[in-house]
């Protein structure tokens, strides 16, 4: 899966080509709890090969959290983020112009595309991990907490808003249905989890560690 060579848990940012230590503690979304991998980048797949690990840093600048008094708290931090503002979400510059399609969460640390393309659910994985979308090469589809971390229920479509702008009847995810192993979960454009058959074609979005 590409990267910097950097051990996980570095507190570096591959972010304008170059590394600088970023000082920030993130909220990595919860794992889903899957441990049966299906195939290889599926959920269970990333967990072993260490995508998920992340360990903050010793002595962190501060700690990303979100602002609850403030009036939109899903998109405002209480503390700056790595380019000295309080907006969750920026573009790779710092900037929320997103003229590249890349959006950084600065609540978790990850990076986010959304690529408006669609298939099944193994094309899906296959296509983020070989995408080399703004010049990164350990894309992947997200799995179900991923997914679910940046799922605004303030929108009637969940994840229609800047800057995701993405209104997709349905979006998979890497986790596969434990009920129903040829399924894998997958969100709906009101923000509702379920289980759609892999062979079937739906849009997915991309995601990777950014800060690591």
């Amino acid at each position: 899966m590409g990267g910097s060579g950097y051990a996980s848990g570095s507190g570096y940012s591959s972010s304008g080509g170059g590394l600088t230590p970023s000082g920030i503690a993130y909220q990595r979304p919860i794992l889903t709890g899957q441990t049966t991998s299906y195939r290889t980048g599926d959920d269970a797949w990333h967990l072993a090969n260490g995508t998920y690990d992340y360990t903050p840093p010793t002595y962190p600048d501060s700690y990303a959290q979100l602002d609850n008094a403030d009036a939109t708290p899903f998109i405002t931090l209480l503390n700056n983020n790595a380019y000295g503002n309080k907006n969750r979400f920026t573009d790779e510059n710092g900037l929320q112009v997103y003229g590249s399609g890349l959006k950084i969460d600065h609540l978790t640390g990850l990076m986010w595309y959304t690529v408006h393309a669609s298939g099944k659910w193994n094309q899906a994985i296959d296509a983020a991990a070989a995408s080399s979308q703004g010049g990164f090469n350990d894309w992947r589809i997200p799995s179900d907490q991923e997914l679910t971390s940046v799922d605004n229920k303030a929108f009637t479509f969940a994840f229609n808003y800047t800057p995701f702008l993405c209104s997709a009847s349905t979006l998979w995810t890497s986790t596969t249905y434990a009920t129903t192993t040829t399924a894998a979960y997958r969100a709906t454009n009101n923000g509702i989890f379920g289980a759609q058959m892999k062979t079937n074609s739906q849009d997915y979005i991309l995601v990777r560690n950014h800060y690591v």
